[in-house]
């Protein structure tokens, strides 16, 4: 195991410590494992300009190293002499210490156990465990520590790393064999666990390379399906999702990453309630992020979309009368796809909430369907309660202070929204671009809004109307809300490029609103 810069060595209690010239050719060799270098190229790596180059100090400098690493140039295990052609590093390329990469870093790979017990396998076990961080950067895109001292235990509370690969090396006879076991800073338990045989051959050990490559899709699968369950217990769905993701900071990336680890869950258990009702959750996601690009190619750009999800919850409703969590997306999916499902929703959210125990979730979705079917305040109640229990400055409070903006802005109650828009806005930097055309005022929008206006298109403008339209104003089954809920967007567009940017759809579902807007043009 190297320092990052190479000028230490570690092998079991052992640390062998290099000069800056010798640490350059460790670097330069090591980063071309399996590639010849000349003498000329390990010169032009490792000398300062203007120094004094010669063959013969490359000869020295490589002596030295083989002396400190214990390789001998008979036999060696690490560099190479090619007579005539220079010297090639021999073995995988070397696991590298990063005690600030520990500290920022979102998984590691540690603590690491039992390499002494290998024998002359131990380089084997040290290159199945760089081969795994390297197949967990590429999936991640992370940068992930190697760690064989790594203790979870001591990590800060508040330390970034989300869970640790332990690996455990032992002989069975003659044979090496290790166990991989994977530990969640989520759920505080462990997710995956894996017994292999290290199969015998030299380095670079291309078998080693393949297991790990085979492995790290099915922990990141594993770690999310753990994740998501857990969060579930404490948050709505879309919540857990996205909380369970590796791109918390990226939505649409946190869309994608849970849509491959859903499909080959739907695959593997197609009659699976909870995974349907995810799946179906999951689509409804699709339509929140992706709709403004969707809506703008018509009205019915999400219908195929909606029907998926009306038939996966449908199906998966008979499994989901004893699972309350599931119960009550299962309502409120039921109520986005068609308010015809206004009785049986409201039914089945009741249920969930008197038998559920994640109460801050319940609290929540329960609150907004309440304010959809009218009962503005009795939403209200229940939402103050989940904003009351959720983390401050956590995605959770941040999704409730949204439903209560909601439920304000359709009681047309602006002194209540405004202390609530300050906090949604506080959120996230894009949290004022992305509310703001709903929740200014219509009468005196802000510079920010008028700017946005400014940016748009005809076409854009109409696909964000019919947008904000599909996934708010007409799921409130009162007129009037309706009508508060789409008079901002309305006036802004209007005032922008005339009454006839007003999609059919919403002329249909707040008529008074349309005649007032068009009087003022």
């Amino acid at each position: 195991m190297f320092g990052t810069d190479y000028r230490t060595a570690k092998f079991g209690d052992d640390v062998a410590h290099f000069t800056v010239a010798e640490a350059r050719v460790l670097k330069v060799l090591s980063r071309n494992a399996g590639r010849t270098l000349t003498r000329d190229q390990i010169l032009d790596a490792v000398s300062d300009v203007g120094s004094d180059k010669s063959d013969r100090s490359v000869d020295f400098l490589i002596n030295r190293v083989r002396r400190k690493l214990g390789d001998s140039p008979r036999d060696p295990r690490f560099i190479g002499t090619r007579y005539g052609g220079g010297y090639v590093w021999l073995g995988p390329p070397p696991v590298v210490m990063d005690v600030q990469k520990i500290v920022e870093a979102e998984a590691v790979i540690g603590p690491v156990r039992g390499l002494d017990l290998l024998g002359a396998a131990s380089g084997a076990g040290e290159a199945f465990a760089g081969y795994l961080a390297k197949a967990l950067e590429a999936e991640i895109e992370r940068s992930v520590p190697v760690e064989p001292d790594f203790d979870p235990t001591k990590q800060p509370s508040d330390g970034p790393a989300r869970f640790n690969l332990e690996i455990s090396f032992f002989r069975v006879a003659e044979r090496p064999e290790c166990v991989v076991t994977c530990w969640s800073r989520i759920s505080g338990g462990v997710f995956f666990v894996e017994r292999m045989t290290l199969i015998r051959e030299g380095a670079p050990y291309p078998s080693l390379r393949r297991e790990a490559d085979r492995l790290i899709p099915l922990i990141l699968l594993a770690r999310w399906r753990c994740e998501m369950g857990y969060k579930i217990s404490s948050e709505p769905l879309a919540v857990a999702m996205q909380n369970a993701s590796f791109n918390e900071k990226s939505t649409a990336k946190a869309w994608l990453e849970n849509n491959v680890h859903l499909s080959k869950m739907r695959a593997d258990h197609p009659d699976d309630p909870e995974i349907a009702v995810s799946y179906a959750h999951h689509l409804h996601s699709r339509v929140i992020i992706h709709g403004r690009d969707l809506f703008q190619t018509g009205a019915d750009a999400c219908r195929s979309i909606d029907t998926e999800i009306e038939q996966l919850v449908q199906g998966a409703l008979p499994g989901c009368q004893d699972k309350p969590e599931l119960l009550m997306i299962a309502a409120k999916l039921l109520y986005y796809v068609d308010r015809g499902y206004k009785s049986l929703a409201l039914e089945l959210a009741q249920q969930a909430y008197s038998q559920s125990t994640t109460i801050a979730s319940s609290l929540a979705i329960f609150g907004q369907l309440r304010a959809f079917t009218g009962d503005t305040d009795g939403a209200l109640v229940l939402l103050r309660q989940a904003e009351a229990l959720a983390m401050p400055k956590s995605r959770f409070r941040h999704y409730v202070q949204v439903f209560i903006c909601q439920a304000l802005i359709a009681a047309d109650d602006r002194a209540a929204l405004e202390p609530v828009r300050a906090q949604v806005y506080n959120f996230h930097p894009l949290a004022r671009l992305l509310y703001e055309l709903v929740m200014t005022d219509a009468e005196q929008p802000s510079l920010r809004a008028k700017g946005a206006m400014l940016t748009m298109s005809r076409s854009r403008a109409c696909g964000v109307l019919r947008f904000l339209h599909h996934i708010h104003s007409r799921l409130f089954d009162d007129p009037e809300h309706r009508v508060n809920a789409l008079r901002t967007p309305i006036a802004l567009f209007v005032r922008r490029f005339g009454h006839t940017v007003v999609p059919a759809e919403l002329v249909a579902s707040a008529p008074s609103l349309f005649e007032r807007s068009s009087d003022k043009t």
